[in-house]
């Protein structure tokens, strides 16, 4: 029943006014939420609507400052490409709009407008200045937090398991696909996880892996892969091999499915770092939880991925406006590439492993099960086996002694953990062969060699030593060849050089200051020999290790296990 007011010269009164007989039927089999807009009213009536969408738990949620919803992929049209390959189907994070609010509004409330000239309360659509106002309100909505959205199973971060479908309100995750997990017992055994561990092993029986670090990093991204989102932070895992078809995407792919029920997204490896850092935004802002850097062709450098891989969000730019956004990181990255070869600051954040089918067409051997087809097929059974893993380390209260991983703290205690735990090799020696790959570094040793019998100099003195009529150590030239444009020394550039490298140790040498010149006012430099350890990467040693415990199970006793570098 509506209100009308009738004039009637001077006096005005109020009366109510029944609805039409069509619009009472109407009313009565429509289960939506009555908002009826008032001039001068609209806060009022903006505050009912978002009411109405939070009580119904819409498509809305709040993700970096936006209002977001959960869509699926299409299928490009045929001839149409996207910088970002994703299965049909797969489910995306994407900004709502001014329209699609309205949307999502016009499904769970019924707008009424009074018609002056019927007298009656009338439906109508939700007004354009609702969804606007709605959408302007940042900072003030009362929707759920989207953290991410999974399609598996996972841990909470508090180690229990995440398993029934919908939001869940402890972590902000959104499980869009129910799964018939094989049980999990409440606190599984040793024994249990020996076993969860085997069952994942056979998935990787037939890959050419190079020795075991190999192998133990690939379950570790396996086990990454069903846990990213709990983490704040996880390295990244490049998969190489000396030819083409030894199955390098086929094993990010296995990863991809054991976590999604798909094929992992694919970004091309061909395009340049500026290009990839704007995929790599698309890619986090759409919420893809694993994204495969494919087959690239060149060392992979990218600044935006160190970021990536150690902060829990990044500011990304929003393709075609000025407007950046805060993006959860929460996705495990995957790149791969024949004789791949990973670039500075990466190859402290990256696991290397190495594939070798040892064969010219390594694509033409045969293979007695596919092995992401099966993970498909029993995909419930190996994703059990992971959670079985974790939560088996994380109740038995015990420490390995692994030390603490940097960037990557919470991954290593663990993913890391477990597996050594489990008496595998530490996976984080592949990360010292990603160092062993780094063009930089190689460049850098090149430099330093060539520099260290030239005692102290500034970079003006070592300018003149490079001059066409100097008499020139050829190694010092060749060395320094990217410096020399035209036979002029850069100064300047060998200058920034100097300052980004000095103090940091390169294949047993340094670069460090050796006072200031008096007359010219300039740093003097020299290279010097420092004790290279050859057990001091980030690995432990192949001694027993106990006692230096991370922050999870200090107060419990510890289980000594002896580990070996392979």
């Amino acid at each position: 029943m509506g209100r009308s007011t009738v004039r009637n010269g001077r006096r005005t009164a109020t009366v109510l006014v029944e609805p039409s007989g069509s619009e009472k039927r109407a009313a009565e089999g429509d289960n939506r939420r009555r908002i009826e807009i008032h001039k001068g009213r609209m806060a009022q009536v903006v505050d009912q609507a978002e009411r109405a969408l939070v009580d119904s738990e819409a498509n809305v949620y709040v993700r970096g400052g936006e209002l977001v919803r959960v869509v699926e992929s299409m299928a490009l049209p045929i001839g149409r490409k996207n910088a970002i390959k994703r299965a049909h189907g797969a489910p995306m994070i994407a900004a709502h709009t001014v329209v699609s609010l309205a949307d999502c509004l016009n499904r769970v409330a019924l707008f009424l407008r009074f018609d002056q000239r019927d007298h009656h309360w009338k439906s109508a659509d939700c007004p354009k200045e609702v969804s606007e106002t709605l959408l302007s309100r940042v900072g003030m909505w009362q929707f759920r937090p989207l953290t991410a959205v999974i399609s598996a199973p996972t841990l909470r971060p508090d180690g229990t398991i995440l398993s029934e479908a919908g939001y869940d309100q402890a972590t902000g995750f959104l499980l869009i696909e129910g799964m018939d997990l094989p049980a999990i017992p409440e606190e599984p055994t040793l024994r249990d996880a020996e076993e969860a561990l085997a069952t994942l092993e056979g998935l990787l029986e037939e890959f050419p892996f190079e020795g075991g670090t190999d192998r133990s990093a690939t379950l570790a991204m396996l086990l990454t892969a069903i846990v990213r989102p709990s983490l704040p932070t996880a390295p990244l895992f490049a998969i190489t091999a000396p030819t083409p078809g030894t199955g390098k995407s086929y094993l990010a792919d296995l990863a991809a499915v054991l976590a999604t029920g798909r094929r992992a997204a694919v970004v091309g490896g061909s395009c340049d770092e500026d290009e990839l850092d704007k995929r790599l935004g698309a890619s986090l802002m759409a919420g893809d939880t694993i994204l495969n850097l494919d087959n690239l062709d060149r060392p992979l450098k990218s600044e935006r991925l160190c970021q990536v891989l150690t902060q829990e969000v990044v500011k990304f730019r929003i393709l075609g406006r000025s407007t950046n956004i805060d993006t959860p990181t929460k996705a495990l990255m995957i790149a791969t590439g024949n004789a791949l070869r990973v670039h500075g600051d990466l190859t402290r954040r990256a696991l290397l492993i190495r594939l070798d089918a040892g064969q010219e067409r390594p694509e033409t051997r045969k293979f007695k099960r596919d092995p992401v087809q099966v993970a498909i097929i029993d995909r419930p059974k190996y994703v059990a086996a992971a959670l079985s893993i974790l939560r088996a380390f994380i109740v038995s209260g015990e420490s390995v002694g692994s030390p603490s991983l940097g960037s990557f703290t919470e991954w290593s205690h663990w993913v890391r953990s477990a597996l050594v735990w489990l008496c595998r090799p530490d996976p984080v020696g592949a990360m010292e062969k990603a160092r062993g790959t780094d063009p930089e570094r190689e460049r850098t040793s090149e430099i330093l060699a060539a520099l260290l019998p030239e005692g102290i100099w500034t970079v003006k003195e070592l300018s003149r030593r490079l001059t066409p009529d100097a008499s020139i150590n050829l190694n010092l030239r060749d060395a320094l060849a990217s410096f020399l444009k035209h036979n002029q020394f850069d100064r300047h550039g060998f200058g920034n050089w100097c300052a980004k490298h000095q103090n940091r140790p390169v294949s047993g040498m340094r670069l460090v200051e050796a006072g200031v010149d008096a007359k010219a006012k300039v740093r003097r430099w020299r290279v010097e020999s420092v004790h290279q350890d050859h057990d001091g990467h980030d690995g432990l040693s192949s001694k027993s290790v106990a006692g230096t415990a991370g922050t999870r199970g200090d107060s419990f006793p510890l289980r000594t296990v002896s580990m070996t570098k392979s």
